[in-house]
């Protein structure tokens, strides 16, 4: 029986220059999950990414703000 908390993994990108919104950072998050989600042993409905269908997140702009999915 799986134990909660055990065998996690956690992975983080981060962005050298302390700027995320730029398309390098993108790409190299995007790569990373598609390299996590395709490992052997990976349960692949619980690697949670902004590329990953099971994570939501807020826009905001100028004119407002809306949830995306």
């Amino acid at each position: 029986m799986p134990v909660p908390g055990r065998n996690r993994l956690l992975i983080a990108v981060l962005a050298r220059d302390g700027n995320m919104f730029q398309p390098a950072f993108f790409d190299a998050l995007r790569k990373a999950t598609d390299e996590v989600v395709v490992t052997e042993g990976i349960d692949r409905g619980r690697v949670q990414s902004l590329f990953t269908p099971n994570v939501r997140y807020l826009e905001v702009a100028k004119t407002g703000s809306r949830r995306a999915m």
